[in-house]
C-alpha cells in the first residue's frame, strides 16, 4: 500500500468518525465550564460571565453533530407506523420514500440556515458575554450538521457499504 493511500484512508476515517469527535470534544469542554462554574459560584463566591453562554453553544454544536450521526447510523427520526399499515407493495419503496422526504426537508433547512449564516457573517455580531467569537459559529454549527444530515442520508440509501451499523446492530 503505497503512502498516498494510507493518508487517505486516515482522512477517511477521521470523516467518518467527525461527528463523534466534536460530540465528544463540545461535551468534554462543557463538563469542565460548568464543573468550574459552579466551584467559583459556591465556593469562592464569583463567577464567570462567559461560562453559561459558552455551554449554550457547545449544545448547539452537539444537537447538530448529533443529527448527522442519527442519520449516519440510521436511527434520525421516521414516520415508522406508515410500514405497519402500508400494503406490501409500498411496504418496499416506503424507506425509500422517507428518506427522500428526509433528505428534500435537510436540503431545504441547510438552505435557510446558509441564508441565516450569510447574514451573521457579514455583520460580523458577536456575544455580549464572549466578545472575541462571533456569533455566526453557532449558525455554523446548524449549516454544518444539516449539510452531514444529506450527506449521511444519500450515504446509508445509496453506498450502504459506506455507512455505518447501528449501535444495537454490532
Amino acid at each position: 500500500m503505497s503512502p498516498e493511500v494510507g493518508q487517505m484512508k486516515k482522512i477517511l476515517f477521521f470523516l467518518d468518525k467527525s461527528e463523534e469527535y466534536v460530540i465528544t470534544l463540545c461535551m468534554s469542554v462543557m463538563v469542565v465550564v460548568l464543573t468550574v462554574q459552579v466551584f467559583c459560584r459556591y465556593v469562592l463566591n464569583f463567577s464567570f460571565s462567559w461560562a453559561e453562554q459558552l455551554t449554550r453553544i457547545l449544545f448547539v454544536w452537539v444537537t447538530f453533530a448529533g443529527i448527522s450521526l442519527a442519520s449516519k447510523m440510521q436511527m434520525h427520526l421516521k414516520l415508522g407506523v406508515l410500514s405497519t399499515y402500508a400494503p406490501n407493495q409500498v411496504q418496499k419503496k416506503l424507506p425509500y420514500i422517507t428518506d427522500f422526504i428526509s433528505i428534500a426537508v435537510a436540503i431545504f433547512l441547510t438552505y435557510l440556515i446558509a441564508r441565516l449564516l450569510y447574514v451573521q457573517v457579514t455583520k460580523w455580531q458577536t456575544f455580549p458575554s464572549i466578545p472575541w467569537l462571533p456569533v455566526w459559529s453557532m449558525y455554523l454549527a446548524g449549516f454544518l450538521g444539516m449539510t452531514g444530515m444529506v450527506v449521511r442520508l444519500i450515504q446509508v440509501r445509496f453506498y450502504p457499504r459506506f455507512a455505518s451499523k447501528r449501535k444495537s446492530d454490532i
